[in-house]
């Protein structure tokens, strides 16, 4: 898989304020509701640890766990623009965006981020999360 994200340590990004307009425009997509239906680490899958709910809005993430309990919201960065594009929330990531499914690889520590989805590749084990965009 290409490009994914999910993130550790929240990375705060100084962009001009006219370069904050244009980034908004670039990721306004991801905004919604995200159901993750596949966790996956270099070990295998991890069916018990998918069916929680992400929702972004603007700059704020929060979630809803698998068990019921919520969580946030906290801030959020994301970087449509890096190669492979990142989103950082507790923790940091990488991610791929595909109609309505979003891709995201996540480590919990800044200095762990790799820019390739491939886990047997990683040096430090991330964790790669799919997603699809809850229809209302």
């Amino acid at each position: 898989m290409r490009n994914v994200i999910f993130a550790a340590v929240v990375i705060a990004l100084a962009i001009p304020a006219s370069a904050g307009s244009q980034q908004k425009g670039k990721i306004d997509h991801l905004n919604g509701k995200w159901k993750c239906v596949r966790v996956e680490m270099k070990e295998g899958l991890k069916p018990q640890d998918a069916g929680w709910v992400m929702t972004i809005a603007g700059n704020q993430v929060s979630w809803v766990s698998n068990t019921g309990q919520n969580a946030g919201p906290y801030p959020i960065t994301i970087d449509p623009d890096a190669k492979p594009p990142r989103m950082d929330f507790s923790g940091v990531g990488i991610y791929c965006f595909n109609g309505d499914t979003l891709v995201f690889c996540w480590w919990s520590q800044a200095n762990d981020r790799q820019d390739t989805f491939d886990l047997p590749k990683h040096t430090a084990p991330g964790r790669i999360f799919t997603f699809l965009r809850v229809k209302d």
